[in-house]
């Protein structure tokens, strides 16, 4: 382009909706954060205060290092969620038959579906982080099972991760993430909507 190089990555539409610049791209009359095909992305996002997201790969070592530094974090700001509200996210793509897939095969979508049914049947009080802080000590073992202590069920998350509710669970973060152009580990989300960066407590 002139004397500068431009490089597309990814997939460009350039017919789509720009979300920021108070014109209607696409001309269907909907500008900007009014048109859907705005929705989700950043700039777009309400603020939800106190609301933090990491988005990580379960096998990752970067994802394994930050999720291990969010004990000294909720140990500070506390358990009961009133002044951070903390979830887990992951990164990966949902393939042509709603097949999950992410970057260290198989056994990663497993632990990502374990890990995801964890946080949704134990939240109060972040009990699904002590599963997770427990295999991060050895992610590929595939005896889960030992790192399940009460009130969690290891029959509960396993009925949750090989079914149809792990599934759908795991499959709306991989798009939530693709919504944002999360494909790293770990990626960061402050208040919903603004992006950061940190591996340390």
């Amino acid at each position: 382009a002139g004397s500068d190089y431009m490089f597309i990555l990814g997939p460009w539409d350039p017919t789509a909706e720009i979300c920021d610049n108070g014109i209607d791209d696409d001309g269907d009359r909907r500008v900007d954060c009014r048109d859907p095909q705005c929705t989700g992305q950043i700039v777009c996002r309400p603020e939800k205060r106190r609301r933090l997201d990491v988005f990580v790969m379960s096998e990752c070592p970067y994802g394994i290092q930050v999720l291990n530094a969010m004990e000294e974090v909720l140990d500070n700001f506390g358990r009961d969620r009133s002044k951070i509200n903390f979830r887990v996210q992951f990164v990966g793509r949902v393939e042509p038959g709603n097949r999950l897939v992410s970057m260290h095969g198989e056994s990663e979508v497993n632990e990502n579906l374990r890990e995801i049914c964890a946080q949704h049947l134990y939240s109060k009080n972040y009990q699904f982080m002590d599963y997770i802080w427990c295999r991060n000590k050895n992610i590929r073992d595939s005896n889960w099972e030992q790192c399940v202590s009460a009130p969690m069920k290891v029959s509960a998350i396993r009925q949750c991760s090989e079914g149809p509710l792990g599934q759908k669970l795991l499959k709306q973060s991989f798009e939530l993430a693709n919504d944002l152009g999360y494909t790293g580990s770990p990626s960061w989300l402050l208040n919903n909507k603004l992006p950061m960066r940190g591996r340390n407590p």
